[in-house]
C-alpha cells in the first residue's frame, strides 16, 4: 500500500483501556462481536536513519557512505492475493472455500456451526453466475498470473 523510501513499519499501537463505566447511550451502537484484529498489519512510522532506502531516492550528490548504505540493505516484498479459480470448473470450489472461511465471512458464534452448510448453499447457487463472469474474462481468474507478473517485474 504505502511503500515509500524512508518509511519503516511497526505493529499497530495497543487498543485504549476500556472505560470503567460506559454511558448507557454508548451501548446502543456497540458491535455484537469484537472486530477482527489484524495484528500482522503494519503501520508506517518515520525512519530513524538518514540513510536513503534506495539508490533512486532523493539523496544529495555528496552524501557520504556509512556502514549501512542503501546498496547494502536488503528489501523484501511480499505479494499476496486472495486467489481465484484457475478454470471454470474451479469456480464452485473456490466460492465454497471463500464463504466457509471465518476470516472472510464471520457468522455469530451461535450459528457458526452452520458456516459449511451456508458455504455449500451459496457456492452452489452462485457458481453459474460467477462462471459466466469468469468466462467473459478468459475462463478463470487472472489474479495469480497478474501477481506472478508483478513479482517478476520487481
Amino acid at each position: 500500500r504505502c511503500l515509500r523510501p524512508g518509511v519503516v513499519f511497526a505493529p499497530p499501537p495497543p487498543p485504549p483501556p476500556p472505560a470503567t463505566s460506559p454511558p448507557a447511550a454508548s451501548l446502543r451502537g456497540r458491535q455484537r462481536h469484537p472486530p477482527h484484529t489484524h495484528t500482522h498489519c503494519a503501520r508506517p512510522l518515520r525512519a530513524t536513519t538518514d540513510t536513503p532506502s534506495s539508490p533512486s531516492s532523493s539523496a544529495p550528490d555528496n552524501a557520504t557512505d556509512d556502514a549501512e548504505t542503501s546498496s547494502s540493505r536488503r528489501v523484501g516484498v511480499l505479494l499476496l492475493n486472495l486467489g481465484g479459480p484457475e478454470t471454470l470448473d474451479d469456480v464452485q470450489e473456490f466460492l465454497y472455500n471463500l464463504f466457509a472461511d471465518p476470516d472472510i465471512l464471520r457468522l455469530p458464534d451461535a450459528v457458526g456451526w452452520a458456516q459449511p452448510l451456508l458455504a455449500s448453499v451459496v457456492s452452489y447457487a452462485r457458481a453459474p453466475t460467477s462462471q459466466e463472469g469468469y468466462k467473459a474474462i478468459g475462463g478463470g481468474s487472472p489474479i495469480r498470473r497478474t501477481t506472478e507478473e508483478q513479482g517478476r517485474g520487481l
